[in-house]
C-alpha cells in the first residue's frame, strides 16, 4: 500500500489553468503522481506509535478549545467585573475557580458573608489567603465600574463557559495518565532534555512515527526539522533573494510541543546552559525573540534525532 502526501498530489493541480476539481480529476493526479511524481511511500508508524500520536494529539486540541473558552471568558469580565483580573495572579486558578464556582458577577461577591468567603479562600489556597484577602474582594466587588445592564446573560454565559473549561481540564488529565503510562513503555531519554516532559515526548515520538527512516539517512537530522516545519523556505530567482521564513510545512503538533520545550530550556527558570547560550548569542545579534527562539528549536531537534539514534541521555555541549 502506497500512502501519498497531499500536498504533493495537490502540486499537480496547478498544472491546469481552470483548477477544476471533482472525483475524476482527483483519480487522475494521483495516476500522475504514482506514474510521473517524484514521490516517496509514507511509512506506516507501529501501532503503539500511532496510539500515542492519537492521545497526543488530541490532548494539544483539547488544550486548544480550553485556551480559546478561557478568553472568552476573559473578553465576559472585562465587560461585567474588569477589576476581577487584579485579586487573583492567575483567573483559573484553584483559589479562583472556588470563589467562582460559588458567584462570577460583583454583586453575587457583595452578597457572600465575609466568615463564608474567608473559609472558602481558606480551604482552597491551603491557608495563604484568609480574611484579609476576602475583606479586599468585598471592597473591590462592591466598587466594580462593570456594566449593570443584562447581567443575567453574562452570568449563564460565565457559568457555562466556566462548567466547560473543567470538564476540559478533566479530559486532559485522563489523557496525560495515558500518555504518560505509554511514553514510560517507549524507554526514552528524551526527557532527559530540558524542557521536554512525557507529554512533549510523547508528541516528538508520535508524530516523528517510524524513526529508522531517519536514522538510516544522513540527512536525518534536517529531515527531522523539515518534519517540524521550521526549515527555511527559500526563494531566490537570480540576484534577488527574498525572505526567509520558516516553512511551516511539517506538523503542527510537532512544532507547538518543540516551541514550548525550547523556551523553558532557553529562557525558563531552570534553563540549560547550551540552550540558554544559543539564545542569548541571537539575542545579542538584535535578533527577533521568535527568530532567536527558532534557532533553539533547531538545535533541540538535532539533540533529539542524536538521543533517539543512539539511545542516549542529553549532556549538555557548553
Amino acid at each position: 500500500m502506497t500512502v501519498l502526501n497531499p500536498l504533493q498530489v495537490k502540486a499537480y493541480r496547478n498544472e491546469g489553468i481552470r483548477e477544476a476539481k471533482n472525483d475524476r480529476i482527483d483519480a487522475l493526479l494521483i495516476v500522475k503522481v504514482l506514474k510521473f511524481g517524484d514521490y516517496k511511500k509514507s511509512d506506516l508508524p507501529e501501532e503503539d506509535i500511532l496510539a500515542l500520536r492519537q492521545l497526543t494529539g488530541l490532548r494539544s486540541d483539547l488544550v486548544r478549545m480550553t485556551s480559546s473558552l478561557k478568553l472568552k471568558v476573559i473578553a465576559i469580565f472585562d465587560q461585567v467585573f474588569p477589576e476581577y483580573k487584579t485579586l487573583f495572579y492567575d483567573m483559573f486558578a484553584t483559589t479562583s475557580q472556588a470563589l467562582l464556582q460559588e458567584a462570577v458577577l460583583p454583586e453575587e461577591v457583595v452578597a457572600i458573608s465575609t466568615e463564608k468567603l474567608t473559609k472558602l479562600l481558606d480551604r482552597a489556597s491551603r491557608g495563604r489567603q484568609g480574611e484579609k484577602e476576602a475583606k479586599h474582594i468585598k471592597k473591590v466587588a462592591e466598587q466594580s465600574i462593570g456594566v449593570t445592564i443584562a447581567l443575567d446573560a453574562f452570568a449563564l454565559s460565565l457559568k457555562i463557559l466556566l462548567t466547560q473549561i473543567t470538564h476540559l481540564e478533566e479530559q486532559i488529565q485522563n489523557l496525560d495518565k495515558e500518555i504518560y503510562q505509554r511514553v514510560t513503555l517507549q524507554q526514552t531519554t528524551l526527557t532527559t532534555i530540558p524542557g521536554v516532559g512525557k507529554t512533549t515526548a510523547g508528541t516528538i515520538l508520535a508524530e516523528a512515527g517510524n524513526f529508522d527512516r531517519f536514522a538510516k539517512d544522513k540527512d536525518g537530522a534536517e529531515k527531522l526539522v523539515a518534519l517540524a516545519g521550521i526549515d527555511p523556505k527559500i526563494k531566490q530567482s537570480g540576484i534577488l533573494k527574498g525572505k526567509t521564513k520558516m516553512s511551516k510545512r511539517g506538523s503542527p503538533y510537532l512544532r507547538q510541543a518543540l516551541r514550548q520545550a525550547a523556551f523553558v530550556a532557553a529562557c525558563g527558570v531552570r534553563k540549560d546552559p547550551m540552550f540558554a547560550a544559543i539564545y542569548d548569542k541571537q539575542v545579542i545579534l538584535r535578533k527577533h525573540f521568535e527568530v532567536a527562539l527558532s534557532h533553539v528549536e533547531n538545535k533541540m531537534l538535532h539533540v533529539i534525532y542524536s538521543l533517539l539514534k543512539n539511545n542516549k541521555d542529553y549532556i549538555p555541549n557548553i
